[in-house]
């Protein structure tokens, strides 16, 4: 099975040359623009934003993550409208090279391009497009999350991944932003919570890599 969900996973990146060609994406890096840096491409990835994705070269979508905290990229994908399913991919910068390293193949790397409204390009070492990211846009909830409520759904969260082991802590709300502490019950922070009051986007972090 883990063999299977690697050979999927590559589906997403390693472009075929004699597949599908979507209709209406670029093909092509833009020739008046330079590719992002290193450092723009860790704040643009590692910005905690979830992008959905269109492959160029094969008729596959899906949706992109990539935490800074873990060094890993995760999301899901559907190849085909036939094949679906999630990848996790561990992820890192070479030089001003965006890269994901495979247990079963070379590692990829590729150039990003900035693109639409928040958006970015992946382009192959060739020049050619391989997949086109656009931001995914939380809706604004009809109440802001508070204090209480996000305790409450927290704790569900846990349950519901049987975490016995550990509990809600302190929330504190930080403007827009709530910060929630998960603890053991000794006091020991394991992971921290933020959460959008207003739109319930929420990222899981180390309380040691909080950036």
């Amino acid at each position: 099975m883990r063999l299977l969900t690697a050979l999927l996973a590559l589906l997403i990146f390693v472009p075929d040359a004699d597949a599908f060609i979507a209709a209406d994406l670029p093909t092509k890096a833009p020739e008046d623009a330079e590719p992002l840096s290193g450092p723009e491409i860790r704040k643009l990835l590692g910005s905690g934003t979830r992008f959905d994705f269109v492959g160029v070269s094969a008729s596959i979508t899906g949706t992109g993550y990539w935490d800074l905290s873990t060094g890993t990229a995760y999301g899901s994908y559907e190849l085909d409208q036939r094949i679906k399913g999630n990848w996790t991919i561990r992820w890192f910068i070479e030089g001003n090279l965006n890269c994901l390293g495979y247990s079963l193949a070379k590692k990829v790397c590729t150039h990003i391009y900035a693109h639409g409204d928040g958006g970015f390009l992946e382009v192959n070492l060739d020049g050619s497009v391989h997949t086109v990211y656009t931001p995914v846009r939380a809706q604004t909830l009809p109440v802001p999350i508070s204090i209480k409520e996000a305790g409450e759904l927290l704790t569900r969260f846990l349950t519901w991944n049987q975490q016995t082991a550990v509990r809600v802590g302190e929330i504190t709300s930080q403007g827009d932003q709530l910060r929630a502490e998960i603890i053991t019950d000794d006091g020991t922070v394991t992971e921290v919570f933020t959460i959008d009051a207003e739109t319930g986007m929420t990222q899981m972090r180390s309380p040691n890599n909080q950036n």
